[in-house]
């Protein structure tokens, strides 16, 4: 099956569209693309949650998926997200980088050589 047979074609993609996905796709709006990603390795969401579970021992409002929004048609899911402050809506899906102390990402042999997220978060004043 081709990503086309069950994806609604856009002209550009935003984030609205990937709600329209079916659920357990894991995708990325990379201006106006769509980045569909297959599922992380046993091993790598592993390292998501000790990584997630390091930063919660040390009091930080740490969670693991974490959307990063610079446009609509522009925005990433980071691996692990840090907030300054206790995000006020459990419901959202999307975060301002302002409101990000950190951000980690977990590299693999694949990532190195096609992963530019580290430098797109830089870019809004991530660490």
């Amino acid at each position: 099956m081709t990503i086309t047979e069950f994806i609604p074609i856009a002209d550009e993609w935003t984030i609205d569209d990937l709600e329209n996905l079916p659920q357990g796709v894991r995708a990325e709006v990379h201006n106006g693309n769509l980045y569909v990603m297959s599922p992380a390795r046993l091993w790598h969401q592993h390292v998501e949650s000790a990584l997630r579970d390091i930063f919660v021992r040390a009091g930080r409002f740490a969670f693991t998926q974490v959307g990063v929004l610079r446009t609509r048609k522009d925005a990433r899911v980071a691996e692990v997200g840090v907030f300054h402050d206790r995000p006020t809506d459990p419901n959202a899906a999307w975060h301002d980088p302002a409101a990000l102390a950190l951000i980690a990402e977990v590299r693999s042999p694949s990532s190195d050589k096609k992963d530019r997220n580290p430098t797109w978060y830089a870019d809004r004043g991530i660490p």
